[in-house]
């Protein structure tokens, strides 16, 4: 939510509702990737939320390791992810296709994102 502790909790909890609701009404194996999103976002979230805590109370090992949680969730998984999840649902060949390229596209940026994550300061 970039804005509050508060708000990111409550998002992560409506986001995990969400979540459940979505995998529990998924009922081929391939919806899964789709319904599963909001899940990761909530753990996004949730991570979010603890890193406002840590930078707001003080600087501490926690909101480094939830500054590095959260960047690898967003730089390394959703690029791959998202398109994953529809790649698995198509079933236009064309289209699925096109998204198979996307896909590693995607792949390619969670590569680099993540080695920038792990080797440049």
């Amino acid at each position: 939510m970039c804005f509050s502790a508060t708000a990111s909790f409550s998002a992560s909890a409506v986001l995990i509702v969400c979540g459940a609701v979505s995998l529990k009404s998924s009922h081929q194996p391939k919806q899964r990737y789709l319904a599963s999103i909001p899940i990761i976002f909530a753990a996004q979230q949730l991570i979010e939320g603890l890193l406002w805590t840590g930078l707001n109370n003080q600087y501490t090992i926690l909101s480094e390791v939830c500054m590095y949680t959260f960047l690898t969730i967003a730089q390394v998984v959703w690029p791959f992810w998202m398109v994953l999840s529809f790649l698995k649902m198509e079933e236009n060949i064309l289209r699925k296709k096109i998204l198979r390229v996307c896909f590693y596209a995607g792949c390619g940026a969670s590569c680099i994102l993540g080695y920038r994550l792990l080797f440049l300061p």
